[in-house]
């Protein structure tokens, strides 16, 4: 199955599922710790997850037309992992 990690910050959730998930989409807000978070990917040699930023939690972002397909271009997920930052979402 495919993934969709929302608040992925520097990625460590990302490479630790990455192994059990075909695809992994992780998603961003902030750009740097997106820098940071394909970096650990690299690492990692985590191949199959792929981090982006995008606007999570604003209607505005591409996420909402995502959440609402279940999909990221090509990629349809079976699960979806939410892990906002400590001020909440």
């Amino acid at each position: 199955g495919n993934l969709l990690e929302l608040y992925c910050g520097a990625g460590t959730h990302t490479c630790a599922l990455s192994k059990y998930f075909e695809r992994v989409v992780a998603v961003e807000v902030d750009a740097k710790l997106v820098e940071a978070a394909q970096r650990n990917l690299a690492a990692n040699q985590c191949a199959n997850a792929t981090v982006v930023v995008d606007s999570v939690g604003k209607r505005r972002g591409r996420l909402h037309s995502v959440l609402r397909k279940r999909a990221w271009d090509d990629v349809r997920f079976d699960c979806i992992l939410v892990d906002p930052r400590r001020g909440g979402s």
